[in-house]
């Protein structure tokens, strides 16, 4: 008797759980980023059950002082966003937007946020890093 009610309760709570984990990681932007000797450019695809298809161009400037250590947890960075759609190629630059990171390395983690004119766009990302050959020589 006492198992049963046990496992009524946490079964809907295990399934609630495990339904938002998926609805989660199905809005998250797939794609890469690649670096040079001004910042890095990340390219996020748009998600798979969106509705416009495209992708979202953020460039994050960067000077010596303040390289990728530094972008980790602490704070929310300006970038410059565009995206295009990939029907017409028509692209739209972001009024405001901004980027923060929760892994960066091989593969960089974190959240987005830009303001166009038409709508407001946020989420996560998860792109993994492109290198570029030959490489960069930054002086």
């Amino acid at each position: 008797m006492l198992i049963s009610r046990v496992l009524r309760g946490v079964l809907p709570a295990y399934l609630l759980v495990f339904s938002f984990s998926i609805d989660a990681q199905s809005t998250s932007r797939k794609g890469t980023y690649e670096g040079d000797c001004e910042g890095y450019t990340l390219h996020l695809s748009a998600p798979r059950k969106s509705g416009p298809n495209g992708e979202l161009t953020l460039r994050l400037q960067w000077s010596y002082l303040y390289g990728p250590l530094a972008w980790k947890s602490i704070g929310w960075y300006p970038v410059k966003a565009r995206r295009c759609e990939t029907s017409s190629g028509k692209c739209e630059d972001a009024t405001d937007a901004k980027v923060r990171f929760e892994k960066f390395g091989k593969r960089a983690v974190g959240s987005f946020t830009a303001q166009f004119a038409d709508e407001h766009q946020e989420g996560t990302f998860n792109v993994r890093f492109h290198r570029k050959h030959p490489k960069d020589i930054c002086l």
